[in-house]
């Protein structure tokens, strides 16, 4: 067998994962647009589908840290932290005109989350999968201990300290969602698309899902919805966990065996720009959506979605279209200069 052999075998995983975000991107962009744009109450069936997106950005961005054969290289991870951290208080600053750090929004636990991860890689299996399982588990003792901030009475003194936002009341506090990426870290140390370990994807995420949808049916968690925006995850129980940490396995499953079957291009293409989209998506609904379609009924709202979702695919293929004709004319240009 040749040394290049395994590319098409590792395009095709790496495709499988670029369509899963891609879906992932998709159902953000309901979760995101109904909180300022739809009347409530939401339906319980776009709740559930809003409430996709976060856990699959947030494994898999663990699972890319690991999932090669040598851990990424700390440099590179702290210099993707850093972009991350610089874009989430330049959104803060400029769509929303708050102060860095006071939401702890997603992309600010991306950041914190990376170079963690990465350092997680290199302990051994057992100590990464103890570190993860530990944060996870220590969340509903965390919340018994203080407080879920959106739930307490008059939401404890908003806004709340610094640390607290850090660690529990954020919109994706260190507890869970830091543990839910170390958790995507150790899928992506046992290869979950690896011939050998692809079978216990769909008997795991399956046995997650039931237990957690059986725990959710006997004692169902107190839910809430925060500035309009009604995500299953506020707070992130045990029971939403299980089931979201089993659903993300069960779709990798699925859109492994869909991308030997089909060409899932068109979501791919929104899986490769995941953060220009999320930027884009952000600064949409912050200077015209929330202005001007504030309240919308269920089929406005639907068509809004469906013209903001092929509006932002559109940007997303002009721009990995044209990107390498540009960077070949910015090559070309250089040469001459200098000669």
């Amino acid at each position: 067998m040749s040394p290049g052999s395994d590319k098409p075998k590792t395009r095709q995983r790496l495709h499988a994962i670029d369509a899963l975000r891609g879906a992932a991107i998709v159902t953000m962009f309901a979760a995101n647009l109904a909180g300022p744009c739809l009347r409530p109450p939401h339906p319980m069936w776009l709740r559930v589908y809003g409430s996709f997106a976060a856990p699959t950005f947030v494994l898999l961005a663990g699972m890319m840290t690991s999932l090669s054969s040598k851990p990424a290289p700390l440099n590179r991870l702290l210099k993707r932290s850093a972009l991350l951290l610089l874009l989430a208080a330049g959104i803060d600053l400029l769509c929303w005109g708050i102060d860095p750090f006071e939401t702890f929004d997603v992309l600010y636990l991306l950041g914190l989350a990376l170079p963690i991860a990465g350092l997680c890689s290199r302990l051994p299996l057992r100590a990464h999968l103890l570190i993860a399982t530990g944060i996870v588990l220590l969340t509903p003792w965390l919340h018994r201990a203080v407080g879920y901030g959106p739930l307490l009475p008059d939401r404890l003194a908003y806004p709340w300290p610094a640390w607290r936002r850090l660690l529990v009341d954020g919109w994706f506090p260190v507890f869970p969602w830091l543990g839910l990426a170390l958790l995507g870290g150790v899928v992506g140390r046992l290869e979950p698309l690896a011939d050998a370990r692809r079978p216990w994807l769909v008997p795991l995420g399956g046995a997650l899902v039931t237990v957690g949808a059986l725990a959710w049916w006997w004692a169902p968690p107190a839910l809430v919805t925060r500035d309009g925006y009604s995500e299953l995850f506020y707070p992130p129980s045990p029971q939403y966990l299980a089931v979201a940490f089993g659903a993300v396995l069960l779709m990798l499953a699925l859109f492994d065996k869909l991308e030997r079957r089909f060409s899932l291009s068109w979501l791919v293409v929104l899986g490769r720009s995941s953060l220009l989209l999320y930027v884009a998506h952000v600064a949409l609904i912050a200077f015209v959506l929330d202005e001007w379609f504030e309240g919308q009924t269920l089929p406005a709202f639907l068509a809004l979605y469906g013209v903001m979702a092929l509006s932002l695919w559109s940007v997303a293929w002009l721009t990995q279209r044209y990107r390498r004709p540009a960077k070949a004319l910015r090559e070309r240009l250089w040469s001459a200069v200098r000669a």
